[in-house]
């Protein structure tokens, strides 16, 4: 059994074993023997209940190396038809906790031509049997129910059977390739906080290339699923992670405005305090964008009421960001995983 949630369908390897009586093929009188072993092209000589998938994308018959059917015919009338068969069906997902999901996809069987009045389908006393080690690559089989879905079309009532598997969707593989690439990631751009902010250089790329290396890894982590219109749990925690890089990068632009707040209000004090000259040299004050001595005492008032209220330098800021970042991704990341866990049916 495969799923592939980028088309909507599934594919499962199936014998399926029909039981039927037809009283015109009683040879009790006429041959000893309790059942007889037909070949499989006496098929097309003895009456078979036309079922058909409903939900069928594409299948066909197993024919290697010999068509995989069996006939046997017994001696009141009773068949046994098996035939191997391989299946495609669709299987319309929900995938708003993708990829902590689980999923129900539903085969159903009906007669094409007879209607409930010459033919019913019915269960038998173990109606489903899987391979005990059965494995598919992005799921875990949970369980499987079967039941009747007699209902009334649009061309009558016919007979019909539904099986429901019932998946859920493998996490580790989706741990190892979205959610611990993009960690790191976020963890990377947390690295500026402890670069000096004089490196220009360095700290403006390394945001660069934690941004853009984010939005590549949105890409491909949604690439493969079908273009659906809600939000999906790996959108949440994509757009988080790219959130949370931003910042980081945002926070160098929060640091130059301060750095030059603090260059200008340096140097304020030292024409106040070491160079009180500096008041009668036009130049000076031409540089401090000052007019006269009123303007400067007034600044000066002002920028010694703004270290009162705020008291926020340069260095305080990263050592806040090397705290407050981390704490808030991790809480974040306790809050996600608690609230996307893997639904019930």
């Amino acid at each position: 059994m495969e799923n592939k949630v980028s088309s909507q369908e599934f594919t499962t390897d199936l014998i399926v074993e029909q039981r039927w009586t037809d009283e015109r093929l009683d040879f009790r009188e006429k041959v000893s023997s309790p059942f007889l072993e037909l070949d499989s092209r006496l098929t097309d000589r003895i009456w078979i209940p036309d079922l058909y998938f409903v939900n069928e994308k594409q299948s066909a018959f197993r024919e290697v190396s010999t068509p995989n059917k069996m006939l046997h015919l017994y001696r009141n009338g009773s068949v046994v038809y098996k035939a191997r068969m391989l299946v495609t069906a669709s299987c319309p997902m929900d995938l708003h906790n993708y990829p902590m999901d689980r999923q129900l996809c539903s085969l159903f069987i009906q007669s094409f031509g007879f209607s409930t009045k010459s033919l019913m389908f019915h269960w038998s006393a173990t109606p489903l049997h899987t391979r005990s080690l059965i494995q598919l690559s992005h799921f875990t089989l949970l369980t499987t129910h079967q039941t009747l879905c007699d209902g009334l079309t649009e061309d009558g009532n016919f007979t019909c059977l539904q099986v429901d598997f019932y998946l859920q969707r493998h996490l580790s593989f989706y741990l190892l390739q979205v959610y611990m690439p993009s960690s790191l990631v976020v963890v990377m751009s947390w690295l500026s906080f402890w670069v000096h902010p004089g490196a220009v250089s360095g700290r403006t790329s390394l945001g660069i290339l934690t941004v853009l290396t984010i939005t590549k890894q949105s890409t491909m982590a949604i690439s493969s699923l079908p273009k659906v219109s809600y939000i999906k749990a790996v959108d949440v925690w994509m757009a988080v992670c790219l959130f949370f890089v931003f910042a980081a990068f945002l926070q160098y632009a929060v640091l130059c405005v301060t750095a030059r707040a603090q260059r200008h209000k340096n140097d304020v004090t030292s024409c106040l305090v070491e160079h009180p000259s500096c008041l009668g040299n036009h130049r000076v004050e031409a540089r401090l964008g000052l007019h006269n001595a009123s303007t400067l005492r007034r600044q000066r008032q002002d920028l010694e009421n703004d270290e009162q209220i705020t008291g926020v330098s340069v260095d305080q800021i990263d050592r806040v960001s090397r705290v407050v970042f981390p704490a808030v991704f991790l809480l974040f990341v306790l809050v996600y995983f608690s609230y996307f866990n893997f639904d019930s049916f």
